[in-house]
């Protein structure tokens, strides 16, 4: 899934708000992709919990899912159906905007009438058709964004139960609350979003045209000229997904050590790209990714590139003082002078 994944993701380079791929290469021991990074974090985290919800207002939900509209839109039109929209798949960058992302359940169709059969997704967004193991299409996506749209609304899911059984009984019966002091387009836009039956259930380009989104300018909208209502706070220097695990580095040392199989290496021999940007070492991409990989090695040097580490779980590692430094250099230049004399 992973190689699918890589080239869904080479062509999406020029989509609207899909986390798009800039290129991917390879270490001894690893796959990677360099993608942008949006430091808002996914929207599932700005939804907060149970016991401290945090309930977005209409103008915020009406910008955060014209957003999703539009990249929906840009797959649809080339028969890409992503099959796991969901707040923790919408990403957030530092001026508010949402990206779709994590494109590893997203299913290639032969043509616009093409039907998909298998069942993936997260079991709460998924639609009553995939539940039910009937054909489906486009109308699955349009489901999953109208759950989302609903909770954003009222931080919970329109269905519910601890029993996966139970849920999918709910899902499959299509039957949600609404408040009753819903303003009729609300009412209206969510009942299009969730209508059971797929071939009633309006297409991306329908919902687009809804008098609930009448607000929205799309050709501004998707050349980001618009201003977001909500603008996500600067992530702390202790959020724990901003920080590098040393016990991750050292596994991944040991891992860099034993190497790979290279029946298993001659299986990705096709994943760097773009190829002429990654062998080309003129721009210098492939030595500043090079660098970095050197850092991330040496724990010691993520201070200088400002990245805190954890040493252990919940303990950060400060970064050196200047005197832990002039001693550290003292100690090395010692140890380079008595390397010299032994050579001699």
């Amino acid at each position: 899934w992973i190689m699918a994944e890589r080239r869904i993701l080479t062509s999406l380079r020029h989509a609207p708000f899909v986390v798009s791929l800039h290129m991917s290469f390879q270490t001894p021991i690893e796959l990677c992709m360099v993608m942008p990074l949006l430091l808002g974090g996914d929207l599932r985290k700005h939804m907060g919990t149970a016991k401290n919800p945090k309930l977005f207002n209409i103008k915020t939900v009406r910008f955060f899912t014209s957003h999703i509209l539009l990249a929906l839109e840009y797959l649809h039109e080339r028969n890409l159906l992503h099959r796991d929209v969901k707040p923790e798949n919408i990403l957030l960058d530092e001026k508010g905007y949402c990206y779709l992302t994590d494109f590893n359940c997203c299913k290639i169709l032969r043509n616009s009438r093409d039907k998909a059969m298998s069942r993936t997704g997260t079991l709460p967004y998924m639609a009553p058709e995939m539940l039910r193991k009937r054909p489906y299409s486009f109308g699955v996506d349009v489901w999953s964004l109208g759950v989302v749209f609903y909770q954003l609304l009222f931080n919970r899911l329109p269905f519910q139960h601890k029993y996966d059984v139970k849920l999918i009984e709910l899902i499959v019966s299509g039957k949600y609350e609404l408040p009753s002091h819903l303003s009729h387009h609300l009412t209206d836009v969510i009942n299009k979003f969730l209508e059971p039956d797929p071939k009633k259930r309006r297409s991306v380009k329908q919902m687009m045209k809804h008098q609930f989104f009448n607000e929205i300018n799309w050709e501004r909208m998707v050349n980001k000229e618009e201003e977001s209502p909500y603008i996500p706070r600067e992530p702390k220097s202790t959020d724990d997904e901003y920080m590098i695990d040393i016990a991750y580095e050292e596994q991944r040392k040991k891992d860099l050590k034993n190497g790979i199989k290279d029946e298993l290496q001659t299986m990705f021999s096709t994943w760097d790209w773009p190829r002429e940007c990654i062998r080309s070492k003129e721009n210098g991409v492939f030595s500043a990714i090079e660098e970095d990989l050197l850092i991330l090695d040496d724990p010691s040097r993520l201070a200088e590139v400002g990245v805190p580490i954890l040493k252990e779980k919940g303990e950060l590692l400060s970064p050196p003082s200047p005197k832990q430094e002039n001693k550290r250099e003292r100690k090395k230049g010692g140890e380079e002078g008595r390397g010299e004399g032994g050579s001699t």
